[in-house]
């Protein structure tokens, strides 16, 4: 996992352990339970980030395919990605931008503020000649019995 990630990490468990209002007015209180970074999840981020940068496609993120199966899996689960949401940064280089961006959508805010979101994975690729040149996505998921 790039030092980039890590970086973006470190961010998005600082913000959600000190609290913050969202541009919709909704306040989330500092949360004690911290983010887990899920490397299994990692991988699909970062697909999704290459996707979108490739093909311009915003669609939602999906885990990796098993080229011998068709199916898709996630390494070390039973491939299932139900439950998973995603946000999405472009044009910004670093991470601290890319988190600024996703906190002014009232959308992607209350997603990476939830509590109930206890899984994180982000993924960062950058391409030149594309559109906005450099895309991060981030994937959250929630934790058993959330």
């Amino acid at each position: 996992v790039p030092a980039a990630s890590w970086d973006m990490f470190r961010l998005v468990s600082a913000l959600r352990a000190s609290g913050y209002t969202c541009p919709g007015g909704q306040r989330f209180e500092p949360n004690k339970e911290p983010l887990a970074f899920d490397c299994r999840m990692w991988r699909a981020a970062l697909e999704h980030s290459q996707e979108i940068a490739t093909f311009g496609s915003f669609a939602p993120p999906s885990p990796p395919t098993n080229n011998q199966t068709g199916q898709h899996r996630v390494d070390g689960t039973d491939g299932d990605s139900e439950g998973w949401q995603a946000a999405v940064a472009v044009g910004l280089e670093s991470p601290r931008q890319a988190i600024q961006q996703i906190m002014w959508s009232t959308e992607h805010c209350t997603l990476l503020m939830d509590p109930k979101q206890r899984y994180f994975a982000d993924g960062f690729a950058t391409i030149e000649d594309s559109k906005y040149r450099y895309y991060w996505t981030q994937l959250f998921r929630p934790g058993v019995g959330a």
